[in-house]
């Protein structure tokens, strides 16, 4: 591509708000599309990065873009094949798989240990205090 900047459509925000690395941003070129606006008739772009789906996303995905990145799981109210004509077409499937398997242990663990319960806000009468220890097994 030379010395031509990479331009993403953005629906998820600016440079910021996608947190382009600061050794990219020489390359790429983040335009803001919100979702709500009217599309200006000039605009085009290598990369449509969308957040959810509107009439809007074919528009913008017909202007240029080689490559269409939803940021989410979930595709089944897009036109997929209308979406990914001519050009690469992917989500984020897997990418907070981690995250929310983690946030649900702690979950499960907080409910099981009684976390709010046990935590000590002022000293006992007596030591020790006994806790039922749950248990997950």
């Amino acid at each position: 591509m030379g010395n031509k900047r990479v331009r993403i459509l953005s629906q998820a925000g600016d440079a910021d708000a996608i947190r382009l690395p600061a050794d990219l941003r020489e390359q790429v070129e983040v335009v803001f599309v919100p979702p709500s606006d009217p599309i200006p008739r000039d605009l085009s772009g290598d990369v449509l990065l969308m957040t959810f789906g509107n009439d809007a996303i074919y528009e913008l995905a017909e202007r240029g873009v080689k490559w269409v990145h939803f940021i989410g799981t979930g595709i089944n109210a897009f036109d997929v094949d209308r979406l990914a004509r001519g050009r690469v077409f992917t989500n984020s499937r897997g990418a907070v798989a981690v995250p929310i398997s983690e946030w649900v242990l702690a979950v499960l663990l907080h409910h099981e240990k009684r976390l709010a319960d046990v935590f000590i806000h002022t000293p006992p009468a007596r030591w020790p205090v006994r806790t039922p220890l749950g248990t997950l097994h």
